[in-house]
């Protein structure tokens, strides 16, 4: 055989052992890039003892949890003003019932502005002068409302008023996860979601109705929004003397059997950087796609009642308040047992505690058609209250799996994160399409459309990912060990490394030149 004839031979061995390395590097990369999913008792939470509500609260303190209640609480009675007098407010300002509906969606919308900014400021400084000057601002918009001229003018106010009232989404749960235990969590949120219900509930049927009643008139609303700013300033200048916790703490002494003391000084992660680790928390884009679609009903769907109970049964503004009452109030006592429930289901499986959240979700698909069927206003509140019921529920158990899966270092970011898409989508989008939809096909056809659509989609997503809660657990696992290893290099009085780089592919174009490279750079070497 002459060498001519060898080569093609020598080729074609040549691209056959090429691409069987290839095969075999790309099999390499597939099982190591595999979720690592720790035994549960490793887990952060998982297969603790139970532990006493009193005794958790009074290892954090009750100070901390008492102010951010009592701001929570104020906060839901606000939120609940312009849906109860909403008709009243389209009748002053003479502009449409679906103008309003759109002002008091986006209002909450404007949470996603916020967010960002307030959960990045409180990943890196003390967070009590935050919740401090944020609840400052706050009160100060809401009194601004009531004197609103035209709709412009309210639609700015309750601009800056959604903004800075996002600090009770991005810093108080990030403030409660680093100060109280683990094993009380579910408690802890399902108490703040408690009173803010009541508030919202009982506070918008009896207070801020009887207040715009007792003013008199078309204009009695601006009177609720003129007293409602004065408690709020009042409880702001409390959450200036919070104490700030030790970020984490509990998942180290959960996981590794001590924590650190204190923060160590490092470097702030980037916007980027904080982004691209919180998008590969399975468990949080999961919940985001599913939160965002029923979004599209749910910001909505106060506001379109409350014009729904006004026209279809000439309810005044005190009458809709009494009328949402019943709504809530069932939820309001079984809050206390469902957060008991999810901190003992949490221990057991953590995965099971978020899979309750998506079936709670699911039968509003049916209820709220059907409640908008009623032929008179008691059978529209009973369906209704049975939805709350399983809609206050589910929402309660949100806020402790979003603290428990994402890194501590990174809850503010983590939660902005989840926030503004969920607004941006299912608030404005929600209140857009909602507002058109009133104004063209009325309120009962707007919310059947909205919820037999969407809601469907939400419950979906949600029990998916509630498949992924353990993996996320597990590198909330490897995050605090690789954390605790680089403390004992400090302790142990060894060189630290300036940067370490674990695992990385980089491509030029579709040209791969760096496969699962890792390395350490120690000060005075050059990358």
């Amino acid at each position: 055989m002459t060498a001519t004839e060898d080569e093609p031979r020598s080729a074609a061995s040549l691209t056959a052992t090429v691409l069987d390395e290839e095969a075999a590097r790309q099999a390499a990369q597939a099982e190591r890039s595999q979720a690592v999913l720790f035994a549960d008792d490793l887990l952060p939470g998982v297969g603790s003892e139970e532990m006493e509500f009193r005794d958790g609260l009074r290892r954090g303190g009750a100070f901390t949890f008492s102010v951010l209640l009592a701001l929570n609480s104020l906060d839901e009675l606000e939120s609940a003003a312009i849906n109860i007098l909403g008709p009243d407010i389209a009748e002053t300002l003479e502009v449409s019932d679906g103008t309003i509906t759109f002002i008091s969606v986006a209002s909450v919308a404007f949470f996603m502005l916020g967010a960002g900014p307030l959960g990045w400021l409180a990943d890196r400084v003390r967070r009590g002068p935050i919740v401090g000057f944020a609840s400052v601002a706050f009160a100060g918009f809401v009194a601004l409302s009531g004197l609103a001229v035209n709709a412009f003018m309210l639609f700015w106010t309750r601009f800056f008023a959604g903004v800075s009232k996002a600090n009770t989404v991005t810093v108080h749960p990030t403030l409660i996860a680093d100060t109280y235990p683990i094993g009380i969590r579910g408690r802890l949120y399902t108490t703040i979601n408690a009173c803010g219900r009541s508030a919202h509930l009982l506070g918008s049927g009896v207070l801020i109705g009887t207040i715009a009643w007792l003013a008199g008139g078309d204009e009695g609303w601006r009177w609720a929004y003129l007293t409602l700013g004065v408690p709020v300033a009042v409880l702001a200048v409390l959450a200036f003397f919070i104490r700030e916790p030790e970020r984490g703490q509990w998942e180290k002494k959960d996981v590794l059997g001590h924590s650190f003391g204190e923060d160590m000084d490092e470097i702030p992660i980037s916007v980027g950087a904080a982004f691209a680790r919180i998008w590969k928390i399975d468990t949080i884009r999961y919940m985001t796609v599913g939160f965002a679609a029923i979004g599209f009903a749910l910001f909505p769907a106060e506001s379109i009642r409350n014009f729904y109970l006004d026209e279809e049964f000439g309810l005044s503004a005190i009458q809709r308040g009494w009328a949402t009452i019943p709504s809530g109030v069932l939820v309001i006592p079984l809050l206390p047992y469902v957060g008991a429930r999810f901190d003992r289901a949490f221990r057991i499986s953590p995965d099971r505690a978020l899979m309750i959240v998506g079936l709670l979700l699911l039968p509003a698909t049916v209820l709220i058609p059907v409640q908008y069927a009623m032929p008179n206003v008691w059978l529209f509140i009973a369906i209704g209250t049975v939805n709350s019921v399983l809609m206050g529920t589910a929402f309660a158990m949100v806020q402790p799996i979003i603290q428990s899966v994402v890194p501590y270092r990174l809850r503010g970011m983590g939660t902005a994160v989840i926030t503004f898409f969920i607004f941006a989508v299912g608030g404005v989008a929600g209140g857009l399409l909602s507002g058109f939809l009133q104004d063209t096909i009325g309120e009962r056809a707007a919310i059947t459309v909205l919820t037999m659509f969407l809601m469907p989609v939400g419950g979906f997503y949600i029990l998916r990912g509630s498949r992924r809660v353990r993996g996320d657990l597990s590198l909330v696992v490897e995050e605090l060990m690789e954390e605790q290893a680089y403390h004992d290099l400090i302790e142990g009085g060894r060189e630290v490394p300036v940067i370490q780089v674990n695992h990385i592919d980089f491509s030029y174009g579709p040209v791969q030149v760096l496969f699962d490279v890792s390395f350490d750079v120690m000060d005075g070497e050059t990358l």
